[in-house]
């Protein structure tokens, strides 16, 4: 619309170049050639002021869009805001809701392996227990059937005790921990030790 204004007013002035330039061909009167100016000034403020009029309703408008753009604006950050803090809420309650069926379920597991670590350590006791029970069954048998004197298998059963002591030794276990198991002193296992290392 504006260019279309100053296109007007373009064309307009070239319409007035000419038609001066017609009247001073034909010598027409100063006076009418003021006249004619006057008329085309007069129009051309006209126009001008339609065109500041139309500038400034067009100002206005941009004005009036550029609040309300301010406003909607606003609005979507305050949105914004309201639904990051709903999120980190929900979020945070998620989280702290997995971490303790976590902690729950790891407690648990734990327990339990516990549990299972005691039973093992109890059934390797009750297998030691099982097979001395074996052994000590054997040169009971062996007395019995008279194939060896009852000195003979005591001292059978003293020497599977050592021996029993030297392998329990060698998988790790401390000298408190034979003795218990055994029924040997600790001063006896730390003999065997001592033995074993040549000392």
């Amino acid at each position: 619309m504006i260019v279309t204004l100053f296109g007007v007013l373009i064309f307009l002035d070239m319409v007035l170049m000419l038609i001066f330039l017609k009247l001073n061909r034909k010598n027409i009167s100063m006076s009418q050639i003021l006249q004619t100016l006057t008329e085309e000034r007069d129009l051309l403020n006209s126009q001008k002021q339609e065109l500041l009029n139309e500038l400034s309703s067009n100002v206005s408008e941009c004005k009036s869009y550029h609040d309300k753009v301010k406003v909607m604006a606003t609005e979507v950050d305050q949105d914004l805001s309201r639904c990051k803090k709903i999120l980190s809420e929900e979020v945070t309650g998620t989280i702290e809701g997995m971490r303790g069926e976590i902690m729950e379920t790891v407690s648990t597991l734990t327990q339990k392996q516990l549990g299972v670590e005691a039973l093992l350590k109890k059934l390797q006791q009750e297998k030691t227990v099982l097979q001395k029970n074996i052994v000590s069954a054997k040169a009971l048998a062996s007395v019995l059937g008279g194939k060896s004197s009852y000195e003979a298998a005591i001292g059978d059963l003293e020497s599977r005790k050592y021996q029993d002591a030297r392998e329990l030794i060698a998988k790790g276990k401390t000298a408190q921990e034979v003795a218990e198991d055994l029924g040997l002193t600790a001063s006896e296992i730390q003999t065997i030790m001592e033995v074993d290392a040549g000392i």
